[in-house]
């Protein structure tokens, strides 16, 4: 929670997020839930929280919803250079606060890729190229995702 001191404000939530992506790495999901949870009282745009939520979550739709609000902040928090990307002036993937936002766009592209319903593949696709587009450089390997899926119109994620 934020507390006033004086008149200072403390917002602690960065450190509350790590603790969240700590759990994580534990396995300890139900403790990684809350911890997200806290830090989106304190910052509702924290990206990454919805992203960790989306681990926890207990059905595929859930998790698609968690993943989608977290891919919809970031189009509003990002959406000038996402407009002028790739570019010279702005590389997207190299700044270490678009992070979150592209976490939050692969997770979610996953999340659609290996869900049954009608459309999903596609809308993993299309975001697979804003990610390329984006992070032109495909730290991610988006590439061979879309390349995958124009060969043969499917994707095998092993492991997924």
């Amino acid at each position: 929670m934020t507390h006033d001191q004086g008149s200072r404000k403390v917002d602690n939530w960065p450190d509350i997020e790590d603790e969240a992506w700590e759990f994580i790495r534990r396995g300890e999901l139900g403790l990684a839930e809350h911890k997200a949870r806290e830090a989106l009282e304190q910052e509702p745009n924290a990206i990454d929280c919805y992203v960790i939520l989306s681990r926890a979550a207990r059905t595929q739709a859930e998790k698609v919803a968690l993943l989608r609000e977290g891919a919809r902040i970031g189009d509003e928090q990002w959406e000038k250079e996402i407009l002028a990307a790739p570019s010279d002036d702005f590389t997207f993937w190299a700044n270490i606060d678009t992070r979150p936002f592209m976490r939050a766009l692969q997770s979610l592209s996953l999340a659609l890729a290996t869900d049954p319903r009608e459309g999903t593949l596609e809308e993993a696709v299309a975001i697979w190229r804003k990610l390329y587009k984006i992070c032109p450089n495909d730290n991610l390997g988006v590439r061979f995702l879309i390349q995958e899926y124009e060969a043969n119109g499917k994707v095998e994620l092993d492991g997924y």
